[in-house]
């Protein structure tokens, strides 16, 4: 794996005017979601906002990394719900359609389906248990960079040898894989649902909220190639960097909080320090 490096800038991600354009390949971020959490910083996102502030800001900034990304360059953005008043508020989707009436193109919509998720507290008994956050799949433009082949899933099949080929009819009792026969031999993988089933991160560090390291990795996999720059706006704990260095890519994070960024640091350059620099700036 080439030497990589990673900068972890602390400072608020709109600084992202003063880079380049055209730089980073894609943008895998999980930024702070609205009315959850507060992280003691001032000016952070999602703490003292209305929810039409909330999303006018956030998508303020998440324009300013499109203009980071090249041409074919995607945005990635994992986002949670959550309940004000008894009520859901629905913040995935206003962030969503907000970005798409700016003109990002939506791409996919993806259910990270928790395996293992918290279960709702405060006794409550009228509404499920929440098990699921959305995974945006943003574009600049319809001709973009998706490497299908990174991420392709195992076959259910893989010893499969009809010889129809796809389209073929449905039958019960052979080895058929959606109603539709293939000859595994033919086949590199099946194309992943937008279903992704996954656990929460268990992390010992300060920070309250981590993305899973399989969810960036997916992300990177299919948005990137080694060699290009990954970018998170909202870096955190530095999961999207230090899988991102893992894999052969450079890594652009800003985090407003201090200490979460020289956490992040830390973290990244002790995952492999021998095969990459981190630092605090470019």
């Amino acid at each position: 794996m080439p030497e990589t490096w990673a900068a972890v800038i602390h400072g608020d991600c709109q600084n992202l005017t003063e880079s380049s354009t055209n730089a980073a390949r894609c943008c895998v971020t999980s930024p702070p979601y609205w009315n959850q959490r507060n992280y003691g910083t001032d000016g952070e996102l999602g703490a003292d906002q209305t929810r039409n502030e909330y999303v006018y800001q956030l998508a303020n900034r998440l324009d300013i990394v499109g203009n980071i990304l090249t041409d074919d360059g995607t945005l990635w953005l994992n986002i949670g719900d959550g309940y004000h008043n008894k009520e859901l508020v629905g913040m995935p989707w206003r962030v969503a359609l907000e970005l798409k009436r700016r003109g990002w193109i939506l791409r996919s919509d993806i259910i990270w389906h928790k395996t293992n998720p918290i279960p709702a507290g405060g006794g409550v008994t009228n509404r499920f248990t929440p098990s699921h956050e959305y995974i945006f799949l943003f574009a600049k433009q319809h001709d973009y960079y998706f490497d299908m082949q990174a991420v392709l899933e195992p076959l259910k099949h893989p010893n499969a040898t009809i010889t129809a080929g796809f389209g073929g009819h449905k039958q019960s009792g052979n080895d058929t894989y959606s109603g539709r026969v293939y000859n595994a031999d033919e086949l590199d993988g099946r194309r992943p649902r937008d279903v992704w089933s996954m656990p929460v991160a268990r992390y010992a560090g300060s920070h309250q909220a981590v993305m899973p390291e399989l969810l960036a990795e997916r992300c990177i996999k299919a948005g990137s190639e080694v060699g290009d720059l990954v970018l998170d706006p909202f870096a955190g704990a530095g999961t999207t960097g230090l899988v991102a260095n893992r894999m052969g890519r450079n890594f652009l994070g800003y985090e407003l909080n201090e200490d979460h960024a020289e956490e992040a640091r830390r973290r990244i350059r002790g995952d492999a320090p021998l095969f990459r620099q981190v630092r605090e700036g470019r």
